[in-house]
C-alpha cells in the first residue's frame, strides 16, 4: 500500500483541490493512500495522523479531526466536523453541516443526512439509513446481524446486513442500542438506556429495556424539513 503526502498526490493528479491553496489547512502528518481520486474543497482544515483513501469527496469548510480515517469513496458534504480518532468505512455518505464526535465509527454503506448530529464513542453499523437533523447522544450501538452469525457461513450462508433506519429529527439518548431491522420514526425520542427492539412509530417517546411506549412528542418539538 503506497501512502503519499499531498504535495505527491497533487503532482499525480490523484487529488483535485475546488478551491484556494490558501485557505487548505493539511498537517504534514496526513496520508493520503489507495487507488482513486480524491477531491478536496475550499476552506478544509485535515489534521494531524489522519488518514484519507482513494475515491473520497470533502466537500467545503469540512474539518477532518487528529488520526480520523476516511477509507474508500467516502463522500462528506459541505460543513462536516469529522472527530478525533473517527473511522469512516467504505461508502459511507454524510449530509451537509453534519458533526460525527471523537471515536466514533461508521461501518460504511451508509448514509447520515443533513444536519444531523452524532456524538462521540458511536457505533453505526454496516447498510444503515440515518435522515436529517437526527440527534444521537454519546456511547449509541446498532446491530445488523440478527442471529450472529460469526464464522457460521455453513449454516446461515453469506452475510448480509439487516440494516436499521432512523427518520428525520428523531432524537436518541445516551447508551440506546438498536436491534437489526429496526425503523425509528421522524421526530420520534428514544430515551437513555433504552434498547430498540421493534419499529417505533413517528413522533412518539418510547423508553426502557425493552424500549415501550410513553407518550407522544409535543406538537411543538417537532422540527419540520
Amino acid at each position: 500500500m503506497k501512502l503519499n503526502t499531498l504535495l505527491d498526490c497533487v503532482e499525480n493528479s490523484q487529488i483535485t483541490i475546488n478551491g484556494s491553496w490558501r485557505s487548505l489547512s493539511v498537517h504534514r502528518t496526513v496520508i493520503f493512500t489507495g487507488e482513486g481520486s480524491i477531491t478536496i474543497g475550499d476552506n478544509v482544515q485535515i489534521k494531524s495522523g489522519a488518514v484519507i483513501y482513494g475515491g473520497t469527496d470533502i466537500g467545503d469548510d469540512t474539518i477532518i479531526g487528529h488520526n480520523a480515517v476516511i477509507e474508500h469513496d467516502c463522500q462528506l458534504g459541505r460543513g462536516v466536523f469529522i472527530g478525533n480518532g473517527c473511522t469512516l468505512r467504505p461508502e459511507t455518505v454524510v449530509g451537509n453541516e453534519c458533526t460525527l464526535g471523537h471515536l466514533s465509527v461508521v461501518e460504511g454503506c451508509t448514509t447520515i443526512g443533513n444536519g444531523s448530529l452524532i456524538h462521540a464513542q458511536c457505533h453505526i453499523t454496516k447498510g444503515v439509513t440515518i435522515g436529517n437533523n437526527v440527534f444521537i447522544a454519546p456511547l449509541f450501538v446498532g446491530a445488523n446481524d440478527p442471529v450472529m452469525q460469526h464464522r457460521r457461513c455453513m449454516v446461515f450462508g453469506k452475510f448480509k446486513p439487516t440494516g436499521y433506519r432512523i427518520g428525520d429529527n428523531a432524537r436518541i439518548g445516551i447508551s440506546v442500542s438498536v436491534l437489526p431491522g429496526v425503523s425509528i420514526g421522524s421526530n420520534a425520542v428514544i430515551g437513555a438506556g433504552s434498547l430498540v427492539t421493534c419499529d417505533i412509530p413517528a413522533g412518539q417517546v418510547w423508553m426502557g429495556s425493552p424500549a415501550s411506549y410513553r407518550r407522544d412528542v409535543p406538537p411543538e418539538e417537532y422540527l419540520i424539513d
